[in-house]
């Protein structure tokens, strides 16, 4: 595995840069601190990408690994009346590389959410939901994919929790769950084998509470 010096240290190691968030569904500034918004949102994310410690350079945003996790088109009330719509001009921003759908953007409905991440310039995860119906991640989610980045392959999956889903009340009867371990480490082993595109490491975007994580 090598990398040319954009991605090396002083010592000659490889630097990976990875910035993760989510649930961001508000864009305007609040009247106290911390105030937020969209355009101070993105300068902290810029700066995140960039930090580097003084033995390194800094990372451009375009040029670090940016994950999301989920929850962008609701719950807000702008959401209310644009249905989410009004996020994808501001996410695609962002420069990220994968997201993984979290349950709040299904509160509009899989109809609606499939529209909206189409216009979406990112691929979204959804590596455990499926729909019977059609055999394939619901919403048009993808199982995985993976990403190359300093001379890392990276394959990247989306896991929910069970509970995620009686959070939502518009689900199609076809919605078929699968246990998020037996499908992490089965992904795990497929992404490292040669079929899979034998990645250097494996990384779950999840979108669970913290004793399932």
């Amino acid at each position: 595995m090598t990398a040319d010096n954009h991605w090396t240290n002083a010592h000659g190691e490889t630097v990976l840069r990875i910035v993760h968030f989510n649930d961001v569904y508000h864009l305007d500034e609040q009247k106290k601190e911390p105030v937020g918004g969209a355009a101070r949102f993105y300068t902290a994310l810029q700066q995140a990408c960039s930090f580097a410690e003084a033995s390194e350079e800094p990372v451009a945003l375009d040029k670090a690994l940016v994950f999301f996790s989920g929850d962008l088109f609701n719950p807000s009330i702008e959401s209310s009346v644009t249905k989410g719509k009004h996020m994808v001009p501001v996410i695609n921003k962002l420069n990220i590389d994968v997201a993984c759908y979290g349950n709040h953007d299904f509160d509009f409905g899989v109809a609606s959410l499939e529209k909206l991440a189409g216009l979406c310039n990112f691929p979204w995860l959804l590596s455990n939901v499926f729909d019977s119906s059609t055999k394939a991640p619901l919403a048009n989610g993808k199982e995985y994919v993976v990403v190359e980045r300093a001379g890392i392959k990276i394959g990247v999956i989306g896991l929910v929790e069970r509970e995620w889903l009686q959070t939502i009340s518009d689900l199609p009867p076809t919605v078929e769950y699968r246990d998020y371990v037996e499908v992490g480490q089965r992904l795990a082993r497929h992404l490292r084998s040669e079929e899979g595109g034998q990645c250097d490491m494996v990384i779950a975007l999840t979108h669970m509470r913290l004793p399932n994580d």
